[in-house]
């Protein structure tokens, strides 16, 4: 999505932490993934919605930073970089910059690679994800089967799956059907993990804002 998570584990690289390889997750809006692999970052492409919509994202905010860096602080080529992205949509790393991206590795998963992963994860280790964190799993195993590297490794998982319940459990229990309330409940009795305190009971609560106004 916004290279948060990433950025953040490549400043704990910078104070110490020892770090192999950074995997960089994206669903079909693979600009990221396509900009590792390529060294262009171009966004004159199909912009797609998917169940993993934190990562619906084509402009990323927080891969400025990690440019900067990269660049040795040049703040004039990465001026020049962001102006080439507003007038042409589209930039291509110099030379010396993309030798530092080796780091890094990008894939992507599609909307159906999501759902078999968090199917298969849940079957076989009894782990109930949300879609984003799949996202991140379904492109490790691709890496590895890749690289065949055994390094120990750690995802990066933000969300709860009653986030996006109606995407898991059609994932993990299809035939299950109902309100988004009713679906909370449902993944809860078939699963066992824990309900969010800010979810739990919440349509029973009293509506505080209730005003509609026209547009």
């Amino acid at each position: 999505g916004n290279f948060g998570n990433i950025l953040a584990a490549y400043y704990a690289m910078n104070m110490g932490l020892p770090v192999n390889k950074f995997i960089c997750a994206s669903n079909k809006n693979k600009v990221l993934a396509d900009f590792i692999n390529t060294g262009i970052y171009d966004i004159q492409r199909e912009f797609y919605l998917t169940n993993s919509p934190s990562m619906d994202i084509l402009i990323s905010s927080n891969l400025e930073r990690l440019l900067y860096h990269i660049s040795g602080g040049d703040a004039l080529i990465i001026k020049e970089l962001m102006q080439k992205l507003e007038t042409e949509k589209k930039y291509e790393l110099p030379q010396f910059m993309q030798d530092k991206m080796d780091a890094f590795y990008g894939g992507y998963a599609d909307e159906e690679d999501t759902l078999s992963k968090i199917k298969t994860l849940y079957q076989h280790e009894n782990y109930l994800m949300d879609t984003h964190t799949a996202v991140g799993y379904h492109v490790y195993l691709e890496y590895k089967a890749e690289t065949n590297d055994d390094t120990p490794t750690i995802i990066a998982s933000t969300a709860s799956p009653y986030k996006f319940t109606n995407s898991v459990i059609s994932a993990i229990a299809p035939s299950q059907k109902g309100s988004d309330f009713e679906l909370v409940e449902k993944l809860h009795e078939i699963t066992g993990v824990s309900i969010p305190k800010g979810l739990r009971d919440l349509d029973k609560k009293e509506i505080l804002h209730d005003t509609v106004i026209e547009k």
